[in-house]
């Protein structure tokens, strides 16, 4: 039997433009480069904390985005380093959305399994993040950029990607799906008094990557990644060197499937490699320890799945990059 696991996670590669053809979607499309800087953007809400609607669906998070007066729903995705605006909605939408998306060049960009391909990006005027354009306190977005791409096949019905960039202006998120909400402010010390397990993380690619330990004796720098639908993935070359040192271990965590999982990212699909099952007798957060963790192999980077936000709220502060995990009781 076959299944089919969703990555949506999309990264940027180098900003030169391939000499291709490109789509034209409902705006017009513009030849020049675009060079991502999240500065370029901005937060219009200031001195704020904002409670916004989550539905938490297949294990995935989704968000009402209000973009240029248009209501959309998007998964929150922070595997992604721009946000993505489905080119089949826009194509529901009224031409006073389009004609309010100025064409701001192409851009090259990679998806979780390697493939690269170039798309076009707009400019938003507004994006709202939230199910309320009128409320003042809402977190709103001026000059956002969105890049424009087809939905990718198998994907849960929804209009588009939000990013990590958001967060990545210093802003704090926290993501609650037993709430149904997520929690979005400026001001650094508003969970302070929480308790949890705070990891610092790094950035590759603009997304988030957290050093944690899969196996007794293996830490991995993971993505943390809500747009994978996967609890733990692991690089095949990182895990098979592993493997080889300590065969005893990895025997008694490795389990034969019946199913062939197939790998769905933003751009492509993950048909040729035979991923390695895994049920990890814990996945290590600092002195945290989450139990029975299924995972599989990828050929691609290991990243930590929107699967822990079933029995975990989470803070992510992106003034002071690190992310705090608060065990559900």
């Amino acid at each position: 039997m076959r299944t089919i696991t969703i990555i949506l996670s999309l990264f940027l590669a180098a900003t030169h433009t391939l000499a291709q053809p490109h789509n034209q979607a409902s705006v017009q499309a513009s030849d020049s480069t675009y060079s991502y800087d999240r500065r370029r953007f901005s937060v219009d809400t200031s001195q704020f904390a904002d409670t916004v609607p989550l539905l938490w669906s297949g294990q995935k998070a989704y968000l009402p985005v209000i973009v240029n007066g248009q209501k959309f729903l998007f998964l929150l995705d922070t595997g992604a380093g721009m946000s993505i605006l489905y080119k089949e909605a826009m194509r529901r939408r009224s031409h006073s959305l389009t004609d309010a998306l100025a064409p701001a060049g192409r851009i090259k960009m990679l998806d979780a399994l390697g493939q690269e391909a170039t798309v076009d990006v707009v400019l938003a005027e507004r994006v709202v993040v939230g199910n309320n354009d009128s409320c003042p306190s809402r977190l709103t977005l001026s000059n956002y950029p969105l890049c424009l791409m087809s939905r990718p096949a198998g994907t849960v019905h929804c209009d588009g990607v939000l990013g990590f960039d958001f967060i990545n202006k210093g802003l704090l998120a926290k993501i609650d799906t037993r709430q149904a909400q997520l929690i979005v402010s400026d001001q650094p010390k508003l969970f302070a008094n929480e308790s949890g397990y705070t990891l610092k993380y790094k950035l590759q690619h603009h997304v988030p990557y957290l050093q944690l330990w899969p196996f007794a004796h293996m830490d991995e720098l993971m993505a943390f990644d809500t747009g994978c639908s996967y609890m733990c993935l692991l690089n095949n070359k990182h895990f098979a060197d592993y493997e080889r040192l300590r065969p005893n271990e990895v025997a008694a965590q490795t389990y034969d499937s019946n199913s062939s999982q197939v790998l769905i990212g933003t751009l492509s699909a993950d048909t040729t490699h035979t991923p390695t099952h895994l049920r990890l007798h814990s996945l290590r957060w600092q002195r945290y320890s989450i139990n029975d963790v299924t995972a599989q192999t990828t050929r691609w980077s290991s990243r930590v799945g929107a699967p822990i936000l079933e029995h975990h709220a989470l803070v992510i502060d992106g003034r002071r990059r690190r992310i705090v995990l608060q065990p559900y009781k």
